[in-house]
């Protein structure tokens, strides 16, 4: 089992309140490519779709991928799935996107990497598009990396990974900004 495979069926079926205004402004503004950033097993990629809108998306995990593919042709909907690793280059062309979203993913790794990502997600955003970014509140962290020294290693200041459980040595990133 990849390390992610429990949270997928947690997520299935839901979506962001967030991410419906966005819809709500891309349709607005008759913009429709965005681009799913760590899809998963595509819960956003499918709202998408289904309303309309042209998704490219991509994850990490084999597994993901293929079960959102999967869930899309079931559908009898499309959208450019992919395996690719956030921590390289893109593989789309530069200003190609008219909105970014990349829900609980982009701090789970170390700052540096985090600041490539951002600079990535800029390269393939048009001008004037937007992006939608989640990640976890300080305060969602922050007793890890104050008390949790038993059951979890700090990598940096702000950057923390499990020892054991299914997210065992997967970095999360919950800076309160100053570095980022």
């Amino acid at each position: 089992m990849e390390s992610w495979e429990y949270w997928y069926p947690k997520k299935e079926g839901t979506v962001e309140p967030e991410l419906l205004t966005l819809e709500r402004i891309l349709k607005e503004k008759n913009l429709s490519k965005v681009l799913d950033f760590g899809c998963g097993a595509a819960r956003h990629t499918l709202h998408l779709v289904r309303n309309g809108l042209k998704v490219h998306g991509f994850d990490g995990s084999a597994s993901a991928v293929e079960r959102a593919t999967q869930v899309l042709r079931d559908e009898g909907l499309q959208a450019d799935l992919r395996v690719h690793d956030m921590l390289k280059p893109l593989p789309y062309p530069s200003l190609f996107f008219d909105a970014v979203l990349a829900t609980r993913v982009i701090h789970h790794t170390l700052i540096e990497n985090i600041k490539r990502i951002v600079a990535e997600i800029n390269r393939v955003l048009k001008k004037g598009g937007y992006v939608f970014i989640q990640v976890p509140e300080y305060g969602d962290h922050e007793w890890v990396l104050r008390e949790a020294s038993s059951t979890h290693k700090v990598l940096e200041p702000g950057t923390h990974a499990p020892l054991e459980g299914v997210e065992k040595g997967v970095p999360t990133t919950a800076s309160p900004g100053k570095n980022c």
